[in-house]
């Protein structure tokens, strides 16, 4: 027998307008992955803690969220998070990661993203993580620009070529 799940899953934040930017990003970054994937649904399902994002820029600015099972809160500047893991990163590594040009992972190998937790903790870090993937149908597309710039610059080599063989010649 095939279980359904419920199709509301809410995810919320707490005082809305009032919300700062990196609250507001993680909130629309967390409904949304929730709404795309199955997949990311059930993972939230099985998610129960909480975790805390702060702004490398200030670290006056932080986000907690906590996972319920039932849904999630976002919250901004929560201090009843204070045994939480912490991600701290810039705004920037969080729209990458929230369009998925960079993954959670890549991020803490490529140290824009610093991680504080207690041993204990461990295994639900690595769940946060996981959950923080964008699923790979969804990951915005790497720049193709280079592919561009390399039509461009074969495209004046054989013009230049062209010119130099009859006018030169």
């Amino acid at each position: 027998m095939e279980s359904v799940l419920p199709a509301v899953f809410p995810v919320l934040l707490a005082g809305g307008e009032e919300a700062s930017g990196l609250a507001d990003m993680l909130h629309q970054y967390l409904s949304q992955n929730i709404a795309d994937s199955p997949e990311k649904l059930l993972q939230a399902r099985r998610l129960q803690g909480e975790v805390v994002f702060r702004a490398a820029e200030d670290e006056e600015v932080s986000v907690r969220i906590h996972f319920r099972g039932d849904g999630i809160s976002v919250e901004h500047g929560s201090a009843a998070a204070r045994g939480a893991p912490n991600l701290t990163t810039d705004f920037i590594s969080v729209a990458h990661l929230t369009t998925g040009e960079e993954g959670p992972f890549a991020l803490l190998l490529r140290r824009k993203m610093r991680v504080s937790f207690s041993p204990g903790q461990m295994p639900f870090l690595v769940q946060v993580l996981r959950f923080m993937q964008v699923p790979p149908e969804f990951r915005a597309e790497k720049s193709q620009g280079w592919k561009w710039w390399a039509l461009g610059v074969g495209a004046a080599a054989a013009a230049g070529g062209a010119y130099w063989a009859f006018y030169l010649q």
